[in-house]
């Protein structure tokens, strides 16, 4: 008896987790049938025919018994269906589509739950490291804003590799928080995985490459350039998502020209966009509230810093 009681509060905070994790299944499920997505044809965005006909070549590719040379594959099956574009994105997400179509079908209500699932796996993850801060209520309000957004329920609406980035991403940056809260090796080796993950789903993730040296910067442990722990997960990225990187190199520099042929302009104007995109997707105020409570996190994470160093060498 006495040990089921005390089984008891772990047991409602499952319960509690799982009903948040249903509603903000839910709200997904009914936002992405209600933008008519599941009626529409593969065209929501000019990358979208290419990603899921990528996915079906692999699929079928596997379920053909892996026959003979991919690359032969891949050319025949790009005679039949000329959008393939394997190579010129990671593989990451290609390759995890092909298994979910060979398991649930390639219709498109099937490749749209995938989409659903990376959602609602990235606002649910948003909403366990929110609680500490927010609450449970807070926490699964925040969530299920974080669904409602226009941008999110456009790339859940159609087959690109924007949320299966962002939840790589946040997962990388969880495990550097918990990195930085801790600074263990098993919490770094975790950053290197996640962040190697991410760059093999999408190239964008390679901003996560200034994840380490900032938060450094800007929590004044200058001491990390020193140990092993803090140059571990460039050498786990390295092992992991070097090699597609060096041999598809001429794909990732074609994927990062302008039109004109040269790369620097599209950089400049990639850093321009993202910027004004990020005000855009927040909206002005939220943005602006966002840039204030970082500071006041930076200013409060130093003051701690401070108060421990004090408490140390007093």
């Amino acid at each position: 008896m006495d040990k089921n009681l005390a089984n008891l509060p772990r047991l409602r905070l499952i319960v509690r987790d799982a009903i948040v994790f249903l509603i903000i299944l839910l709200v997904t499920l009914l936002l992405q049938r209600g933008s008519g997505a599941h009626a529409a044809a593969f065209g929501a965005e000019p990358d979208e025919p290419s990603h899921y006909v990528t996915g079906v070549m692999i699929r079928d590719y596997i379920a053909h018994g892996l026959p003979g040379n991919p690359v032969a594959f891949a050319k025949n099956f790009y005679i039949h269906y000329p959008r393939v574009a394997f190579g010129l994105w990671p593989p990451l997400f290609h390759l995890f589509s092909g298994v979910w179509m060979l398991a649930f079908g390639t219709n498109r209500t099937s490749v749209l739950f995938l989409l659903v699932a990376f959602t609602t796996a990235w606002a649910f993850i948003f909403y366990l490291i929110s609680r500490p801060g927010f609450g449970t209520i807070g926490a699964a309000v925040a969530a299920v804003l974080l669904v409602l957004l226009p941008i999110t329920q456009k790339s859940t609406s159609a087959v690109m590799l924007d949320v299966p980035l962002a939840l790589m991403m946040l997962l990388a940056m969880v495990a550097y928080a918990r990195y930085l809260e801790r600074e263990r090796t098993a919490d770094a080796l975790l950053f290197g995985l996640c962040a190697a993950m991410a760059l093999l789903v999408k190239y964008n993730a390679l901003a996560l490459a200034l994840v380490p040296p900032l938060c450094v910067i800007l929590t004044g442990r200058h001491y990390l350039w020193r140990t092993k722990s803090f140059w571990l997960p460039a050498v786990v990225v390295l092992i992991i998502a070097g090699p597609w990187y060096l041999i598809m190199r001429h794909l990732v520099f074609y994927a990062g020209e302008s039109t004109s042929g040269t790369r620097s302009p599209t950089i400049i104007a990639a850093l321009a966009g993202n910027a004004r995109n990020m005000v855009v997707v927040a909206g002005p105020a939220v943005f602006v509230l966002a840039v204030f409570g970082s500071v006041l996190m930076h200013l409060n994470v130093r003051r701690r810093l401070e108060d421990n160093n004090c408490k140390l060498y007093s």
